[in-house]
């Protein structure tokens, strides 16, 4: 059996200092671990986001055309 432990362990002083901490788990990226955005600030507006293609755009027109482009 596979287990996936993402964790992130603090000691007394380092809590008390950034009570306010915040831990994300973001979007696993060739990895069987999701990556850890610890935020000190007091709130984090959005958690980063990946991109992510869309197959369905290679069926739209001109879409290759601009893909060899770049």
């Amino acid at each position: 059996m596979q287990s996936v432990l993402d964790i992130v362990f603090v000691n007394n002083t380092w809590e008390d200092r950034y009570n306010l901490v915040r831990v994300y788990a973001t979007t696993r990226v060739g990895s069987d671990h999701n990556p850890l955005i610890v935020c000190l600030e007091e709130e984090m507006a959005h958690p980063p986001r990946y991109f992510r293609f869309d197959p369905m755009w290679l069926t739209q027109d001109g879409f290759k055309d601009w893909l060899i482009s770049r």
